[in-house]
């Protein structure tokens, strides 16, 4: 289980590498660092396994004012194209996790130094996030983009980091995030050398997430190789991201001990897998505001589908947090 986003990706990201992300606030922001890189987008996020929030930003990534009743248009304005459609689903991947993040700089050296990452971009934001990117939290915050190549083609993490937080609770659904590199040992060394907990091929890094080294066979595959999610409903998961979302269910549980008890396993074609598992001797799992949020880009008329759908068997009120608009 997991707090999902689903968002319509526009084409031409520019890739603004920052020189460094502090962890500090710096005294005064200037506006214009406060404006995001990124071209305007519409955005939805589901909450678990059948809670649909969705939310649009205006031309300007403004929000718009007034009621959400007011400002959202019925479903049946929309032109809608069947969420099968394969030519869409087809577009469709996982974007980023979003991780919640104590100290910028520490998140920087452990990624960079250990798993060879670099920083794609970095924003500071003096308002806090409309649609709760940065969580449920009233402060200033700031968000760093980190991975191995442009957003737009490839997967990458999120740090975002909410000035005057100093701790998160840790959830429990987002269990490891699977990342190959050129030689494991090294970095299994490497961080246990920098102070970190190595355990087997897991390491906890900063602020409690775990990630699994995995050997890099070619040097052509994407780096990250799925997100493990530990859940309390494994039929009910599967049904959410392949009935809703539009993924496929397939065959190939990554081998793992953790998942001896269940696992099924969930993609969108030759995208990153998600590994959905159940632990029937512990608790459900524990959502928190660490756990953060997954993107998943979807094309407009296939994300405004997922919300009819939505509507169409939960209604409105409850499930849905942020609606489009």
């Amino acid at each position: 289980m997991a707090f999902v986003s689903l968002v319509q990706p526009e084409p031409g990201i520019p890739q603004q590498i920052a020189a460094q992300a502090r962890s500090a606030r710096p005294t005064n922001v200037p506006a214009e660092r406060a404006k995001s890189h990124l071209p305007c987008e519409s955005a939805t996020a589901l909450v678990g396994m059948g809670a649909l929030a969705a939310a649009r930003k205006s031309r300007r990534c403004k929000v718009a004012r007034g009621s959400v009743a007011a400002a959202r248009p019925t479903v049946d304005d929309w032109m809608v194209k069947p969420l099968e459609s394969q030519d869409l689903i087809a577009q469709s991947r996982p974007a980023h996790w979003v991780l919640r993040t104590t100290d910028v700089k520490a998140n920087l050296r452990f990624f960079t130094k250990i798993f060879g990452m670099k920083v794609l971009r970095h924003e500071e934001f003096e308002k806090p996030c409309a649609i709760t990117c940065n969580g449920e939290f009233e402060t200033p915050w700031s968000k760093t983009m980190i991975g191995y190549g442009p957003e737009d083609e490839g997967y990458c993490l999120e740090l975002t980091y909410n000035y005057g937080v100093s701790d998160y609770e840790p959830g429990t659904g987002l269990t490891h995030i699977a990342v190959a590199v050129a030689d494991p040992e090294e970095a299994l060394k490497t961080a246990a050398d920098m102070g970190y907990a190595v355990d087997a091929d897991i390491i906890t890094g900063p602020d409690g997430y775990n990630f699994r080294v995995l050997p890099k066979e070619d040097e052509d595959d994407d780096p990250f190789r799925y997100i493990a999610m530990k859940v309390g409903d494994l039929d009910k998961a599967a049904r959410f991201y392949c009935e809703t979302c539009g993924m496929d269910e397939t065959d190939a549980v990554p081998d793992c001990p953790m998942f001896s008890e269940g696992a099924k396993v969930v993609r969108y074609p030759q995208q990153l897998p998600l590994v959905l598992f159940l632990d029937k001797d512990s608790a459900p799992p524990q959502i928190t505001q660490w756990e953060g949020r997954h993107a998943i880009a979807i094309p407009g008329k296939a994300l405004r589908a997922i919300y009819k759908r939505i509507i169409d068997s939960h209604g409105a009120d409850g499930s849905v947090l942020h609606h489009i608009r």
